[in-house]
């Protein structure tokens, strides 16, 4: 019954495919990743197409000068420049602008500016023992200063026009976590990551409702370790491994981005892909090989759909195969529903096609920073599980309640929540801790990731294998089987051959 319901059901819906023989991109009608995101609280985010301008601002403080970096301040001012705005022929990778132009297919197109060097009243001695001084003493005298100073530019940075600057984020002069007591033992606000000022929109005097922050030596972090010839790192007299940043031809050290890419991503919206409760007894499902989970690599293709750059094709029963492109390369998806689907916010089964190529090459030839895990080095298929289902709670005496799922959300009545998260504390309240957001699967068919693991190459699904069979079937979280089985075909330049039939 479920099997004939669910051929009825998209038998009655064919205009989404307009009885074409070959498989078409679908446009999802239904609530949006920002649509959820607003209801969350986030009154807006750096928009995710068009021509955007990103106002960064070094922060200079006091007691810790730019002058005491190597570079000096006016070479570290233009390698911030650089990191941001730069072109990949004048760096070992990616700029900011350059990767998120490559990331998105050319839809999200960033320009913008640095300004000069602010010095903040506040010393970063005192920051570090008052974090909550952030906003009010730093962040925001930074932001009247630049107003000050470009009374008539201030509306370019707002190019959505909703009264919020579109981008915004601050380097600061003080390498990340400082090692000197001074600092105290509660210095977390000297690393990476991305706050919320609030706000009001302004149309006339746009407002600041997020900023990045992070320090300038993350510009300098890729690089190597000094190993001995069987490949141990080398550590020195002060029992510290020595590293070696990367240089160019003049021995000045090579600016990365990796870090401030990963942050941006957090202005556009998207969450970590890692998880905050490891020390907690959670894993990380993800399986690290991607920008929002290890800072590697390019987005992977949810994070694409949700930023709006790409649509799926959709599994159905009248078109049963297609050939999907490099998604390093095409802005392609396969998605296996569990029935029709009208919204990305729902759980399904998302299928893209690495190749070791595009924003995904410089991390699949060496690790970034000497350390991290490398992407993937050869082609192969990725099988996500999403549960990306729309929470609907209700407001009681006693806290939130969860109400079920829903595909739509009202104007009034009820608050929303996208349900699952990759950090199970971070989940919807009522919900199942044993869900995430995205999952990759392996091809094993055994979750090493739940025992501390990192994605390899054989995670990766390969020509031949046949997934979801009667032998070995994959549930879905509500306990109920993926209706499609799905066969790889041969791999090849023009994309991989896929193949699906509707199971009984």
């Amino acid at each position: 019954m479920v099997k004939h319901l669910f051929i009825f059901t998209y038998l009655t819906s064919l205009s989404l495919f307009s009885m074409n023989t070959t498989l078409q991109p679908v446009v999802l009608t239904g609530p949006t990743y920002r649509d959820v995101r607003i209801q969350e609280g986030y009154t807006t985010v750096m928009p995710t197409t068009g021509d955007i301008k990103m106002l960064v601002i070094p922060i200079n403080f006091s007691d810790a000068s730019c002058d005491l970096i190597i570079e000096g301040c006016e070479q570290t001012r233009q390698n911030i420049n650089q990191a941001f705005f730069g072109e990949p022929s004048t760096m070992r990778w990616h700029s900011v602008a350059s990767y998120y132009r490559v990331s998105s297919y050319n839809q999200l197109r960033i320009d913008g500016m640095v300004t000069d060097w602010f010095t903040p009243s506040i010393t970063a001695v005192a920051l570090s023992e008052n974090r909550g001084l952030l906003g009010s003493q730093v962040i925001q005298p930074a932001l009247e200063k630049f107003k000050l100073d470009h009374p008539n530019a201030v509306t370019n940075y707002d190019q959505d026009q909703d009264g919020f600057l579109d981008a915004v984020y601050f380097i600061y002069s003080l390498p990340f976590d400082p090692e000197e007591e001074i600092y105290g033992e509660d210095k977390d606000v000297f690393w990476a990551f991305v706050a919320y000022q609030g706000g009001q929109a302004n149309l006339a005097n746009p407002s600041l409702f997020h900023y990045g922050w992070s320090s300038y030596q993350f510009m300098y972090e890729d690089g190597t370790y000094q190993r001995s010839d069987n490949g141990k790192v080398i550590w020195d007299e002060a029992n510290e491994p020595i590293f070696h940043p990367h240089r160019d031809s003049l021995d000045q050290r090579q600016v990365d981005a990796h870090v401030f890419i990963h942050e941006v991503g957090h202005l556009l919206g998207l969450q970590d892909y890692y998880t905050y409760d490891r020390d907690a007894g959670d894993w990380g499902p993800a399986g690290a090989l991607d920008m929002m989970d290890f800072n590697i690599g390019d987005h992977h293709g949810f994070s694409k759909m949700a930023l709006g750059w790409v649509h799926p094709y959709i599994a159905n029963p009248l078109v049963q195969s297609v050939t999907l492109p490099a998604l390093s390369e095409s802005p392609r998806i396969l998605i296996l529903p569990k029935a029709t689907l009208t919204t990305m916010m729902d759980e399904y089964i998302l299928i893209e096609f690495y190749q070791p190529t595009g924003l995904n090459q410089k991390d699949s030839q060496e690790a970034y920073a000497g350390r991290y895990p490398r992407m993937f080095t050869q082609p192969g298929i990725k099988i996500y599980h999403i549960d990306a289902r729309i929470a609907q709670l209700i407001v009681t005496s006693q806290g939130l309640r969860l109400n079920g799922f829903v595909t739509s959300m009202q104007t009034s009545g009820y608050r929303y929540q996208i349900a699952h998260q990759n950090t199970v504390s971070r989940n919807a309240t009522g919900t199942n801790p044993n869900h995430k957001l995205i999952h990759l699967l392996e091809a094993s068919g055994i979750n090493t990731f739940r025992h501390g693991g990192f994605a390899t190459n054989a995670t990766l699904f390969q020509t031949g294998a046949i997934w979801n069979t009667d032998a070995n079937p994959y549930l879905m979280n509500d306990g109920t089987r993926l209706p499609w089985e799905l066969t790889i075909g041969a791999m090849g330049e023009d994309g991989v051959q896929l193949s699906w039939r509707l199971i009984a």
